[in-house]
């Protein structure tokens, strides 16, 4: 298994047309977000406008959580009003527009993927399967995750990778903050 802990200085700030982005992960990490040769990508994002239109993202599944405030997303012909933790998924093709401002969360990803994004709390302890991809995104500080004899730290706004696994991995975690953290699985199809 391969643990992999990202902090601040490890992601990328850029801007988009409604505010800015933050890019914690992208795979293959030698791809590149402007490009759009990347399997699939995990950010936050801020919607500083009060109405913007998101980028376009043809030929990938997009999964967005609310962290922070409200926002109302318009497709062509539906709406959905999106409050702290909860999520819509979209394809990235669809015309998005967006009213409101807030923090949010993506995972985009291309059909060779199946992503799930989850907010989690207190303490869990979770089975991993083997031949998927976890991330885990700590809202509060001071996460702790038990994976067999090793134990690891992080803190508010950092980001956790745990790859490769080969069989079954149990792990345990614990924050005493709610919601605490948020955990993406991506399992390639």
């Amino acid at each position: 298994m391969k643990v992999k802990k990202l902090v601040e200085s490890d992601f990328t700030v850029t801007n988009w047309s409604g505010g800015t982005t933050r890019q914690l992960f992208i795979y293959p990490e030698n791809s590149d977000y402007e490009k759009r040769n990347f399997d699939f990508r995990i950010s936050s994002a801020t919607v500083e406008e009060e109405k913007t239109t998101f980028t376009a993202l043809p030929e990938y599944h997009r999964i967005l959580m609310v962290l922070e405030n409200q926002v109302t997303l318009f497709h062509e012909v539906s709406s959905v009003h999106l409050k702290p933790y909860e999520q819509t998924s979209f394809e990235g093709s669809r015309v998005t527009k967006s009213e409101g401002c807030c923090t949010d969360f993506n995972l985009m990803f291309t059909d060779d993927y199946f992503g799930e994004v989850t907010a989690k709390i207190g303490k869990a302890e979770e089975i991993l399967t083997p031949h998927a991809q976890y991330f885990f995104y700590s809202i509060t500080d001071n996460i702790t995750f038990e994976i067999g004899q090793t134990t690891i730290l992080i803190h508010a706004g950092e980001l956790m990778s745990l790859s490769e696994l080969s069989e079954k991995e149990e792990i345990k975690i614990n924050s005493s903050s709610q919601p605490a953290w948020i955990q993406v699985k991506l399992t390639k199809k």
